[in-house]
């Protein structure tokens, strides 16, 4: 059975976020765009191109937060190391409440979602949910 939070995190937003990512000439992807330079081959600059990544991937791993200093994210909350589809391993945030969301091996898309569920004027974080409930 989902919780409330969870409900909210699904209707929030329904299509998958895509990431802009970068690639390298060299072929490497990676996550965030930056200029600084390839950690494969280390080509730098104009070498570094924008890139769209589907925002879809698997969990690799999960922890659970339970101690926060902000209060604008309440704790519990569960944080991951996805590998995206492309191919770079991002640590991101999962939008569910810990006792529902993703779990390793999961496949999730990236969604916009409330930083703070029992807040209505909490702000929209970039997390990742399971593509279907699983059952």
């Amino acid at each position: 059975m989902k919780t409330d939070a969870a409900v909210v995190a699904q209707e929030v937003s329904k299509p998958v976020l895509p990431l802009v990512g970068g690639k390298c000439r060299c072929g490497y992807v990676f996550f965030p765009m930056q200029t600084f330079g390839c950690e494969m081959c280390g080509r730098n600059g104009d070498d570094l191109m924008p890139v769209t990544l589907s925002g879809r991937g698997q969990v690799v791993s999960k922890a659970v937060v339970h101690i926060h200093a902000d209060p604008k994210r309440p704790p519990p909350f569960a944080v991951a190391i996805v590998e995206l589809e492309e191919g770079p391993q991002i640590r991101a945030l999962l939008a569910d409440p810990p006792d529902v969301s993703a779990e390793p091996g999961d496949v999730v898309t990236a969604r916009l979602f409330p930083s703070n569920y029992s807040d209505s004027e909490s702000r929209l974080d970039v997390g990742f949910a399971r593509n279907a409930p699983k059952e």
